[in-house]
């Protein structure tokens, strides 16, 4: 993604949430509700609530 400049729409998630089959509104909303305004705050705000909701550690996390 180098040069990437967000748009300030969810475009690039609606489509990875498309071409997966994945509930498209349903996910937006949550990502709404989790700090997520458009594509580049999937990333930056809403990463620890993901990991959080479906029980993820980082491998770095694992060791300490």
């Amino acid at each position: 993604m180098t040069g990437y400049e967000c748009d300030h729409t969810f475009a690039l998630t609606s489509t990875f949430l498309q071409k997966n089959n994945l509930p498209v509104e349903a996910t937006l909303e949550w990502l709404g509700e989790n700090g997520a305004g458009c594509d580049c705050e999937v990333i930056f705000n809403v990463c620890p609530e993901w990991e959080d909701a479906v029980g993820y550690t980082p491998p770095d996390e694992d060791d300490a």
